[in-house]
C-alpha cells in the first residue's frame, strides 16, 4: 500500500513539474496564465488557460514517464469533449467574447531527463452535436 501511494505521488508531482514547465513555455511565448486547474464540478477540468489579445488558449498537460503509452495517446476523443465542455462553460463566464484554442503540452521522460513538445492547435472541435454525446 505505502508503495501504491508513494508511486502516486511520485505521478502527482510530475505532473506538477509539467504544469509549470508548460506555464513557463507560454510565458516565454508572450501569453499570460490565467487559471490552472480549472474545475466545473468533478469532471471538467483544464489544466491550464492562457490568454493573449482575444484569444482565450485552453491546454491539456500530458506527462509519462515513457514506461506506457506515449503522451500524446493519453488525448483521446472522450478528453477532447471533456476539454470542449469545460472550455465553452468557461466561456460563458467571462464578461466578453473571446476565439478559443486547443492546445497540449507532451512531457516525456523523467524530472530529470524529459523531452517538451508542445502542440499549438491540437485539435479543432467539429460543429455538429453528436461530438458531445
Amino acid at each position: 500500500m505505502q508503495e501504491k501511494d508513494a508511486k502516486r505521488n511520485e505521478a502527482a508531482e510530475w505532473g506538477r513539474l509539467g504544469e509549470e514547465l508548460t506555464c513557463q513555455y507560454i510565458a516565454s511565448q508572450g501569453f499570460a496564465v490565467t487559471e490552472r486547474n480549472w474545475r466545473l464540478g468533478n469532471r471538467l477540468e483544464v489544466d491550464l488557460i492562457s490568454e493573449q489579445n482575444d484569444e482565450m488558449v485552453f491546454i491539456e498537460v500530458k506527462t509519462r514517464n515513457g514506461r506506457f503509452n506515449s503522451a500524446e495517446d493519453a488525448i483521446d476523443i472522450k478528453k477532447m469533449r471533456q476539454l470542449v465542455k469545460a472550455a465553452n462553460a468557461y466561456l460563458n463566464r467571462q464578461q466578453r467574447d473571446y476565439s478559443a484554442r486547443f492546445d497540449v503540452a507532451l512531457i516525456e521522460g523523467s524530472p530529470q531527463d524529459y523531452e517538451f513538445t508542445y502542440i499549438k492547435d491540437a485539435f479543432i472541435p467539429p460543429l455538429s452535436n453528436s461530438f458531445f454525446k
